[in-house]
This record gives structure tokens, sequence and C-alpha cells, in this order.
């Protein structure tokens, strides 16, 4: 069950043999409370006498069960607190990051929405070549390596953005690289599909950051064609 009425269910407290009891949070009033939901059907079986029976076996009083509610609210709100804290750190990532640096405050909150955080272990595979693709990365910490047909073409480091060509390819999304972690490493990985449903203004700051790296790119392998 993941939603009673308007409440959105984090976890089954506990439950008798006509209800059960959830923690559950109200979006509306930014709380968590606790909802009782009661089985009609349960109670037409006769299930007044076998409460009591269920009662008596999980609780021997009612003091007894209110100190184990206060005590899920607790570890309800401890676990909020950590993911707030958890979302804060990631948002301080980002905002140091180069690539996010046209963001705005607002805009970073949707990434960090639409991404997922990964952590992967030294020697991970996270593309390959010549295979379909429909995400790209940027790198959060740790160090990856960038080869084809096992030449060495880049190192990835921290603030470092790979595989966008899986976004801004529409007609064909094919890798044409391999990218594996040289160290255990974290990135932040974003679908294709996620970000096409974002908002206007956040797609359009990931465009502007992709139109830099490829001016930076083409830069690049100019300065190393005339060097040759």
């Amino acid at each position: 069950m993941e939603q009673i009425g308007k409440y959105e269910v984090r976890k089954k407290l506990g439950e008798g043999a006509t209800s059960e009891v959830y923690l559950c949070h109200d979006p509306f009033a930014s709380r968590d409370v606790a909802v009782k939901v009661v089985y009609e059907e349960r109670l037409k079986d006769g299930g007044d006498s076998a409460m009591e029976k269920e009662l008596e076996r999980r609780y021997r009083t009612w003091e007894e069960f209110s100190l184990d509610l206060a005590e899920a609210f607790q570890n309800a709100q401890r676990d909020s607190r950590s993911e707030k804290v958890a979302d804060s750190e990631k948002f301080n990532i980002l905002r140091e990051m180069p690539f996010f640096s046209g963001f705005s405050d607002a805009e970073l909150w949707e990434v960090l929405r639409i991404s997922q955080w990964e952590d992967l272990p030294a020697g991970a595979v996270l593309m390959e070549d010549n295979t379909q693709g429909d995400f790209f990365c940027i790198l959060a910490s740790g160090e990856m390596k960038v080869t084809k047909k096992k030449k060495l073409l880049d190192i990835l480091r921290p603030g470092d953005c790979f595989g966008e060509m899986a976004y801004l390819s529409r007609n064909g999304r094919e890798r044409t690289a391999d990218v594996s972690s040289t160290s255990p490493a974290r990135i932040i990985k974003i679908r294709a599909e996620d970000l096409d449903r974002a908002s206007d203004v956040c797609r359009h700051r990931f465009d502007r950051a992709f139109m830099s790296i490829l001016v930076e790119r083409l830069t690049l392998a100019n300065t190393r064609l005339t060097a040759a």
C-alpha cells in the first residue's frame, strides 16, 4: 500500500484482527501522522474478540502500544532528517561543479529529483563501445577512463560529464567508447527520458552546459592537430 487518501504511506506500524496502523506523511501539513485502517469485512467475521486476543499478544497495555508508536515516529523523523542531510550534501556537491555553474538553486534541486547517484567499485564498466545508451553521467568523485579498442582516450575527474551523446543524438544513441572506473567512484546518472520530462529552463541549462563541453573538446582537438 503506497497511499491512503491524501497520505503517503511510509511503513506499517502494526495490525490487529480488524485493522492496521500505518505511519504516513501528510504532504499538505508537512508532518508524519499515524493512520488506522479498519476493515469492515473483518468486523463482520466477529473480529472483536479476535482483536482482544491479538492486542493481548502484541501489547499488554495501551501505554506499551503508545511507547512503540512514539518510537516509530522518532525513527521516522530521524530517517527524514538523514534524507534531508544527504540531499543537502548532494546539493552542495552540484553547486561546486563548473558544469552546474549556470544553474539556479531551484534548478539544482530539480537535477537532484531526476538524477540517480551510484557508487562504483574500481574496475566497473559503466558504458561499452557500440552498445545502446539511454543515460549520461557526471562524475562526483573518483576517477574513470575512456578507451576505444583498448586505447586510452581520456581520464575523467570529478565534475566531468560523459555519455551525453545519448541525450544529444536523437537518431541513434550508440556509445562510441568504453568508460570504466579506475578507482572507487560516485556517479550522477541522468536518463535521457527523465531530462526530457524536466522543466524547459532546466533542459535549457543542460543544453548550454553541453555546448560548453563540446566547444572545449573542439578547441582541444584543434590544438592537438596544430601541434601534430
